[in-house]
């Protein structure tokens, strides 16, 4: 009872509210403006690009995060009041956790600050690490003078908020101790923040069954898989996919899924359902593009230029679009047409082009023969 006395009187800004299982509750935050969301918004993503702990983690109220997803997990009261008790020993801080999970070279930009009642939310998106992704923040402030924290994110790829990830992952280590299974997840965090894709998808494999087939480990693995490049990833996608078919996170999954199926129409149509729950991002007509690209008949790379250039008139700062504009260019064997694009790369991004390195790759044979590049080489070097 003294354990349940001090949890529920401390807080660090005040009183901290009890349910009547004695479980403490987040603190009430209130809304914050669109003008404070956009400058929350740039702090956020100067901490995240690239993302460092130390600058990221005062902009999360990590505290209120972790209650939050304490108290949706079914656990017994007891068992909550535990949790709470560790989470402020240890000092919860959902930044490196968030850190851990996203590549060195990371991006992250403001698409637009959304209305959601009386709260304003950016929706943020990532690139990095080969993928990307949506993050929707909610954002919150203890007093009216206060300053805004985030106090809960919407992550597109698991489809979950945050703090449900959490208590899905407290809820899912917490039955696995009951049972006597041991596993640890810093292991696989680790893994997962350095990149080793492989050493995930073991991890995930030498889990008893009971600990696998949780949602939260099969996504892990279908991540190592899609980021291996394995064909087993469809299979694995459509296991998922009949398990969970209402899973929020589909909508992102999907779209690998496709890609590794070269489902063209399945792919575009994919993309429209992501960009209309976005309320619209020009970043997708990257990925439209590419889309043309798996089944490259004339119409189909004509229709992926006109939005690979798209992308480059409106994202002119992002490498991919040039470079997939590059390669739609090549495949039409428009020599004449790829080498500006070739020269934009050049000047915006610094690429050094090679040629032996050119001649090992078979998209840039046509070219290399073609006495527009022997022009261009000419005078490029």
């Amino acid at each position: 009872m003294r354990l349940l006395v001090a949890l529920c009187a401390f807080t660090a800004l005040g009183a901290a509210a009890c349910g009547d299982d004695g479980v403490p509750k987040p603190a009430r935050m209130l809304p914050v403006t669109e003008a404070e969301a956009t400058a929350f918004a740039a702090q956020f993503v100067a901490a995240a690009s690239p993302c460092e702990p130390a600058r990221l983690g005062p902009l999360f109220d990590s505290r209120n995060l972790g209650r939050r997803a304490i108290n949706k997990t079914r656990l017994r009261p007891d068992m909550k009041r535990e949790l709470v008790k560790e989470l402020e020993r240890r000092r919860f801080d959902v930044s490196t956790q968030l850190c851990q999970g996203l590549a060195d070279d990371v991006r992250f930009d403001l698409l637009r600050v959304r209305q959601v009642g009386a709260d304003h939310h950016p929706l943020l998106r990532m690139i990095g690490g080969g993928t990307f992704n949506y993050y929707d923040l909610e954002l919150g402030k203890p007093t009216a003078e206060g300053e805004p924290r985030a106090v809960d994110m919407l992550d597109y790829y698991s489809g979950n908020l945050l703090s449900d990830t959490v208590a899905e992952g407290m809820g899912v280590g917490a039955s696995a101790a009951m049972r006597g299974e041991r596993f640890d997840p810093a292991e696989l965090t680790a893994a997962r923040a350095a990149g080793d894709w492989q050493k995930v998808r073991d991890l995930v494999a030498s889990m008893p069954p009971t600990l696998r087939a949780a949602r939260i480990f099969r996504l892990a693995e279908l991540q190592a898989v899609m980021q291996l490049e394995d064909p087993a990833y469809v299979d694995l996608l459509t296991a998922f996919e009949r398990d969970f078919p209402d899973d929020p996170s589909m909508l992102l999954l999907v779209i690998d899924g496709h890609v590794m199926r070269k489902d063209v129409h399945a792919l575009i149509a994919a993309i429209d359902r992501l960009e209309r729950k976005l309320g619209g991002d020009p970043y997708l007509d990257l990925h439209r593009a590419g889309a043309y690209t798996l089944d490259p008949t004339p119409a189909n790379l004509s229709e992926g230029e006109l939005l690979a250039r798209a992308v480059t008139t409106k994202l002119p700062e992002l490498q991919d679009g040039w470079w997939t504009l590059a390669t739609i260019q090549l495949m039409r064997g428009d020599h004449a047409g790829v080498v500006p694009t070739l020269d934009e790369l050049k000047r915006r991004f610094a690429i050094v082009f090679d040629r032996d390195a050119m001649a090992a790759e078979a998209i840039y044979a046509g070219f290399l023969a073609s006495p527009e590049f022997t022009a261009w080489w000419a005078t490029s070097r």
